[in-house]
């Protein structure tokens, strides 16, 4: 039986849970401005390597040291960094003490270093689960400077997230290879997500920040002050901001509810660090793209190279082989090539941060001839046969009602020929060896649909070349050379395609299909289709219209060969040295970045599968 105080007690308790609810709703009520962004964290461990009190719980390898490393261009009160040096062979670990993992953290360090001479010796950062000793590589420096045609040397700051290692004892690793490059470390840290924003956010010139309103009150009106950045004020709930200048900048919240009004002020809360900027060349879009060049291009004609680099460079140095112009100062510079042949281009770039450098190897031809094709040169790993399930291929044979598939060129530079074309096959399945596949070159019609038919020819079915191991051509030669003039667009057409089935055994049903390279919506295009039309019901007329492929952006891998003058050697057969090397994995030109497709008698920096690494002539 309950007593008077036990119900007194009773009463008291939902009276005090009455008034704490009521107590947080009114809270939530009133109007309180607030923000958070996505980079803010919270450091709960830092490691600034500046005293030899720092590093107590490191293990420090041999070779390890302090240097002053302009670190101080980052964070201001640095004073020193951790720096290994080459010194030939051998490799070094450093080691951090055993460290507890919060929930959602990241690991995140600063890391100066060049990208030239990382082939000879990588160093890797990994984290090692204490309680199993599974040790994760979370970075490997020479495939993060192959990704990012990085050369350095600059300051480039690494995050990765290690959430699902909460709670748990981890320790991290950076192991050093002597063969590679000087490497200086900074800025270590562990840091978890503050919703808070107690941090000021960290960001190099040029990069992005979404600040996201967490205001309490439901504000019928939010205004952002951005000091120093893009764009400098905003209404939205959740803007992106971009900073474009070095500098500490202030950030302010605004929330108005009717008459009510609430600010919150961040001074100093946006810190940018100056980077030095990552060089990368771009080539002239007038000219050609090529299975086997960077650009082909006639002499004698201007072209203009673009600075395709990152990071806000103020000053430039181009370096050109026979042109008219041999260096250059200008941003996006335009020259002339003299004479034919292939030529090498070279881009430094510079800012108050330090210089970056790109070079790409034998990259132009000027004049003779090439293979050409719509496919980007960082492009030519992403090659695929498009399969339509039930309905065959795209670019093939198919039940779809598509007869024929065009591919839209640019127009040349200069007058130019059609000797003949190849057509790399992803499949070739055949019922009748002796069946025809037609090809055709043809002009701009008025509605920029495939027009007049210039020339054609044909191949057999059993003439077409596929492989299960490598990417080959099958060959389409013309009796004559076919005439392009100076600005004028053109079409290859190829198709209609075998579509047979066999109604006995082996039951054996025909399959071509054309590689393309696919870019999802809004990418870009050069394919066109030839589709029956349908009435109503979906039944076929008979009749057939044009179409371009913007449903599923696409390029195929067809490459006429433009000719601008057959009367010279060209690097046509550039990959024929290298397709019979087996164990042969990556190649790469003398600055260290990976090359798709070597030159004939370029010099290279070639990596076997067996781990061995040679320099020689291709």
């Amino acid at each position: 039986m309950k007593t008077k105080f036990t119900l007194l007690v009773a009463v008291l308790m939902i009276s005090l849970s009455a008034s704490a609810k009521f107590a947080a709703q009114a809270g939530e009520d009133v109007l309180t401005a607030n923000f958070t962004t996505d980079k803010s964290f919270m450091s709960y461990y830092n490691q600034g390597f500046d005293t030899d009190e720092d590093l107590a719980g490191w293990t420090v390898g041999e070779g390890w040291k302090f240097k002053e490393a302009t670190f101080s261009s980052i964070d201001k009160n640095d004073k020193r960094s951790a720096f290994i040096g080459y010194n030939g062979s051998g490799s070094t670990t450093l080691l951090s003490p055993v460290l507890k993992v919060e929930p959602n953290s990241n690991v995140e360090f600063y890391a100066y270093f060049q990208g030239i001479y990382l082939i000879w010796g990588s160093w890797q950062f990994n984290l090692i689960d204490v309680a199993t000793g599974e040790k994760r590589q979370l970075l490997d420096a020479f495939d993060w400077a192959q990704n990012n045609a990085y050369t350095g040397p600059a300051w480039n700051k690494f995050s990765f997230n290690i959430a699902e290692y909460a709670n748990r004892d981890v320790q991290f690793e950076l192991f050093y290879n002597h063969g590679g490059e000087d490497l200086v470390i900074d800025g270590f840290k562990l840091v978890k997500e503050d919703e808070a924003c107690a941090d000021a956010v960290h960001v190099f010139e040029t990069e992005t920040i979404q600040f996201m309103n967490t205001s309490l009150g439901n504000p019928d009106k939010v205004e952002w002050t951005f000091a120093g950045g893009t764009p400098a004020t905003s209404t939205e709930n959740n803007p992106v901001v971009t900073y474009n200048e070095a500098g500490t900048y202030d950030v302010t919240l605004v929330v108005t509810r009717g008459s009510e009004v609430n600010e919150i002020k961040r001074p100093g809360f946006v810190v940018v660090s100056k980077n030095a900027p990552t060089a990368k060349i771009g080539l002239p879009e007038e000219g050609y793209e090529s299975p086997f060049m960077g650009v082909f291009i006639p002499t004698n004609v201007p072209v203009t190279f673009r600075d395709c680099s990152k990071g806000m460079p103020t000053e430039w140095n181009w370096l050109f082989q026979n042109t008219d112009v041999t260096s250059s100062n200008e941003q996006n510079p335009t020259v002339t090539y003299l004479d034919k042949g292939v030529f090498s281009v070279g881009l430094t770039v510079k800012n108050e941060a330090g210089e970056s450098s790109d070079m790409l190897t034998y990259a132009v031809q000027a004049g003779g001839a090439q293979y050409v094709w719509n496919i980007g040169f960082e492009e030519n790993n992403k090659i695929e046969k498009v399969a339509l399930g039930w309905y065959g291929n795209y670019a093939g044979t198919n039940w779809l009602g598509i007869d024929k598939f065009a591919e839209l060129y640019k127009a040349p530079l200069a007058d130019a020929q059609i000797d003949s074309v190849a057509v790399y096959f992803a499949s070739n399945t055949m019922v009748n060896p002796d069946a025809d596949i037609t090809m055709t070159v043809n002009a701009v019609a008025g509605n920029g649909e495939p027009g007049d038919i210039i020339a054609t020819t044909s191949v057999k079915a059993a003439d077409v070349r596929c492989s299960a191991d490598s990417v080959i051509p099958t060959i389409f030669n013309f009796t004559e050379p076919v005439k392009i003039a100076k600005g004028q667009k053109f079409f290859i057409v190829v198709g209609p395609f075998p579509n047979q089935s066999m109604q006995e055994s082996p039951y054996t049903a025909d399959d071509f299909a054309i590689f393309c390279v696919r870019r999802g919506t809004g990418g870009k295009n050069t394919a066109w289709h030839y589709l029956e039309e349908q009435n109503e019901n979906g039944e076929g007329l008979g009749t057939y219209a044009w179409f371009e492929n913007v449903d599923d952006p696409l390029s195929m891998a067809i490459s006429p060969v433009i000719n601008y003058n057959d009367n010279v050697s060209t690097g046509i057969d550039c990959i024929t040295d290298i397709e019979g090397e087996a164990e042969i994995e990556s190649v790469y030109n003398l600055s260290g970045q990976k090359v798709q497709m070597p030159v004939k008698e370029g010099i290279y920096i070639v990596k076997y599968t067996n781990g061995k690494v040679e320099k020689r002539r291709m």
